[in-house]
């Protein structure tokens, strides 16, 4: 998340809990076997969670709790 150093500490831990709330999401959709639609290359993709929980950036998707 250090890659937001002008937003204020309130602004960062939304962003945290939005990450999360999106993770949290896709894993369910994951074990439901559902798809998610996701941007990449500069496309809008369907695709299944599960793939693109693998491929998601682990400091953006984190399910550690924030502090």
């Amino acid at each position: 998340m250090n890659n937001h150093p002008h937003l204020s500490e309130t602004a960062k831990r939304g962003l945290r809990a939005l990450h999360r709330a999106v993770r949290e999401e896709m894993e369910k959709k994951s074990r439901l076997g559902q798809y998610v639609i996701v941007f990449r290359n500069g496309k809008t993709v369907r695709m299944l969670a599960s793939e693109a929980l693998k491929t998601a950036s682990p400091e953006k998707t984190s399910g550690a709790k924030a502090k």
